[in-house]
């Protein structure tokens, strides 16, 4: 199926699953429809839910600008919508709507998606909280981004810069190139007492591009979350042995 957002922009989404309540999938930078399979295929074979995902504007069969981060992050809003009217065509519920994002899509989560009152329950995975936490200089890694201008970067990030450059370094610096110094929508800007009730937090112990301690861990303390509130697991950024275990952690929180 394909929607339109504000600006015109096509996506593209896909709806399986015969639950009564729905689960949309919000993909990291560069996901669409293929890599959320992963998580959505046992959500609707093994939990019973529908399950909603889409390709981000410029992947897979969406159109728009590729790591057009800012309306990445807003075409959330869109994608609910789109999830939603779909469900009611069908005439099963939805009865509760769940929202899960990974990486870019849990910065969309929690700042667009959280607000919406047809949201019953946000897991955002992976997610930035503050960019300006994010960048802050705290080791040698860091220092060593003051070496290179975004001009040289900009050259290097479609081929060798990914595989010379260690995760952290890479990935801020990639960030900060392809937002171009815009503003980026931030969860730190977003949340507040009342929403963060419904939020659940995953994360990776080992998580290289968006340390624990830089994203998570600040929301956790920031409105003292309890621990039934967060998962750590012992994967990376990207999850592949752990999907089961998280999977099984959000089912038991709904």
């Amino acid at each position: 199926m394909f929607f339109k957002t504000e600006d015109g922009t096509i996506l593209h989404g896909r709806m399986a699953g015969c639950g009564r309540e729905l689960v949309i999938w919000a993909p990291g930078a560069g996901g669409s429809t293929i890599g959320a399979e992963k998580w959505c295929e046992p959500l609707e074979d093994k939990y019973g839910y529908t399950t909603f995902s889409y390709d981000l504007r410029g992947f897979g069969e969406s159109k728009g600008l590729l790591f057009d981060f800012k309306n990445q992050i807003r075409d959330v809003q869109y994608a609910i919508d789109a999830a939603i009217n779909r469900m009611k065509e069908r005439d099963k519920g939805p009865d509760r709507v769940i929202l899960i994002g990974h990486s870019l899509g849990s910065i969309a989560s929690l700042t667009f998606g959280v607000q919406d009152p047809r949201i019953d329950v946000v897991f955002g995975i992976s997610s930035l909280y503050s960019i300006d936490d994010f960048f802050v200089v705290d080791n040698k890694a860091d220092k060593k981004e003051k070496e290179l201008t975004l001009a040289s970067i900009g050259k290097k990030i479609l081929n060798s810069i990914k595989t010379t450059l260690i995760p952290p370094w890479w990935f801020k610096k990639f960030i900060s190139f392809i937002s171009g110094g815009k503003t980026l929508p931030m969860p730190k800007n977003y949340l507040t007492d009342e929403l963060i009730k419904k939020v659940y937090l995953i994360h990776g112990k080992n998580d290289k591009y968006v340390p624990f301690a830089k994203s998570a861990k600040r929301i956790i303390e920031d409105y003292g979350l309890s621990e039934d509130k967060y998962l750590l697991v012992d994967g990376g950024h990207e999850f592949e042995k752990e999907v089961e275990e998280i999977l099984e952690w959000i089912h038991s929180k709904l």
